[in-house]
């Protein structure tokens, strides 16, 4: 999943994808990984403390949409096409069959 975030960072700054990675020490090809989340699904925090500093924001900031990345992919993994409830886990469907019999 891409993150957004950051290409609108970066786009917002006028800046190629060169020009970021130099600045963070990586190559284009693994800042482009990293902005495409290809790579480092999950980022670590010397990354973000990088890019926070990169792009003057506050580490807060990358951490919460991480943050938000994480738990909308997750919540799409959840999403098979089977009805469960999130909170317990069960097939409210499934659940209600049990108790009719």
């Amino acid at each position: 999943m891409a993150r957004e975030y950051l290409i609108a960072l970066r786009k917002q700054r006028c800046e190629t994808q060169q020009a970021v990675a130099k600045s963070i020490g990586v190559t284009r090809q693994n800042y482009s990984q990293i902005e495409n989340g290809i790579r480092q699904q999950r980022m670590d925090i010397v990354t973000a403390k990088h890019l926070a500093d990169h792009f003057s924001v506050d580490v807060s900031f990358i951490v919460s949409e991480e943050t938000k990345s994480a738990f909308s992919q997750d919540s799409d993994t959840m999403n098979d096409g089977s009805s469960q409830d999130v909170v317990s886990g069960e097939n409210p469907p499934l659940k209600m069959a049990e108790q009719m019999t």
